[in-house]
């Protein structure tokens, strides 16, 4: 089919979507940092991405790559009632710089932000991933080979493979450590 071309929010719900042999990881994605580097690979890995109209814009930032787009397509889709977000504690500290340097937040409780499909963004999902079979299987794989990792082993593979992306990092040091 692939008549239409996809937009950044559009991956979002294709991610959320992607079937996962992970149990961490299907019909969700945990963390806005393992979301944000999820779609950096995507964008990075996808061969059909040339139906990608509009894809996440990357620079090098604080934490690797960091796309403001992503945090403003979250309250998009949250907003139309595609996407749905709970908070869990978690004893991350990744995600929780992160969400700190990027907000308005203050407060010094460690949470994950956890992002799943509303109904209706389960139906635009499907349709989108029935229009776009090619796009929504690699993103099944990148889901599957990603998805499950750590998020500190997520965060080394992608400076592994993206240096580039990296040189801003202020947590460079450590994740290439480990």
């Amino acid at each position: 089919m692939d008549t239409e071309e996809l937009i950044g929010p559009d991956l979002i719900l294709l991610l959320l979507a992607a079937p996962s042999r992970w149990s961490k990881a299907v019909d969700r994605i945990n963390g806005i940092t393992r979301l944000e580097k999820l779609l950096f690979l995507i964008g990075k890995e996808c061969e059909h991405n040339t139906a990608i109209r509009e894809p996440f814009g990357f620079i090098a930032y604080h934490y690797g790559p960091y796309s403001r787009e992503v945090y403003e397509a979250v309250e998009l889709l949250e907003e139309a009632e595609l996407v749905r977000e709970d908070r869990a504690f978690t004893d991350s500290d990744l995600d929780r710089a992160e969400e700190l340097l990027y907000s308005d937040m203050t407060t010094e409780i460690s949470y994950e932000r956890q992002f799943l499909l509303t109904e209706k963004g389960k139906i635009i999902a499907e349709y989108l991933a029935k229009s776009h079979p090619l796009v929504q299987e690699e993103i099944k794989r990148i889901k599957d080979q990603y998805a499950g990792l750590t998020l500190q082993n997520l965060i080394f593979h992608v400076y592994s493979q993206y240096p580039d992306y990296s040189e801003q990092s202020i947590i460079r040091n450590k994740i290439m450590q480990s």
